[in-house]
């Protein structure tokens, strides 16, 4: 289902002329983006009925910085990150000298649009002030440390229901300099199955901690970690068909399935 023409009318919610708040489970999966309303629509309906994928989980974990938080709490590495605003970047520099190569983001970010490296603290002030000459109201800074890896050794793990369902790597030609993924169209794509063994426990920890029943992960082999690290979350993650049967697990529909059914026995 998709909430888009939906109402609320006495608590119940409507679309299509059908009351989804009358069945006793609501399945989306599609991009709502920050598109507030369905996502209001989408939690009222929790009120009265089950909806997966958890709205609120996913809804919570498009903001990155909650996200690494979230899972830096429970133990699951990332990135090394830090949030701030916009007026305090002079004092931010400082602090985060010995970080190096910073990387900014939007909290809310997708396919690489908007995510910058900066290399020294009068490019990190500068372009942070920029940013804020387009807006009237005070800006929320989110970055991370850049951390050095092998772009050949990226790793996106795509998690159904706790399940780490495949692994897949974006091609080479997904990258712009050689260190991060854009997609201009956002469109996805450009991706071959691999294996998700190496970051599969750190990718089902994070998934429980955010609490997401459909969730993927970006995780790179930090030269420094000289290990795998999460840097960034996907509510909407890599559904490739070609990754399902190379994992020989079962189709997108078998997985979902199972999750409804688990639901519906619960």
């Amino acid at each position: 289902v998709t909430l888009a023409g939906a109402y609320v009318e006495n608590g119940d919610v409507y679309a299509n002329d059908h009351c989804l708040s009358d069945m006793d489970i609501v399945f989306w999966l599609y991009y709502v983006g920050d598109n507030f309303f369905e996502w209001d629509m989408l939690h009222t309906l929790m009120q009265t009925t089950t909806v997966l994928p958890n709205p609120k989980a996913a809804f919570r974990t498009r903001n990155k910085f909650y996200a690494h938080t979230k899972i830096r709490n429970a133990g699951v590495p990332t990135a090394d990150f830090c949030a701030f605003a916009a007026a305090d970047a002079e004092a931010m520099a400082e602090k985060l000298a010995d970080w190096g190569d910073v990387v900014l983001k939007p909290v809310h970010g997708d396919f690489g649009h908007g995510i910058c490296k900066v290399s020294n603290k009068r490019a990190f002030v500068d372009t942070i002030a920029y940013a804020q000459s387009f807006s009237r109201e005070p800006l929320d800074i989110f970055c991370e440390r850049f951390e050095k890896n092998d772009i050949t050794k990226w790793i996106s793990a795509t998690v159904i229901d706790g399940d780490v369902v495949f692994g897949y790597r974006k091609r080479p030609t997904s990258f712009v300099e050689g260190w991060k993924v854009y997609d201009a169209g956002r469109i996805g794509g450009n991706a071959d199955h691999v294996d998700p063994e190496p970051v599969r426990e750190i990718a089902a920890a994070a998934a429980e901690a955010l609490g997401c029943d459909i969730v993927g992960f970006d995780l790179i082999l930090s030269e420094r970690h000289e290990d795998y690290i999460i840097v960034d979350e996907n509510t909407l993650p890599g559904m490739y068909a070609d990754c399902f049967d190379a994992a020989g697990k079962g189709s997108l529909a078998d997985h979902l399935a199972r999750m409804v059914l688990k639901r519906i026995g619960e």
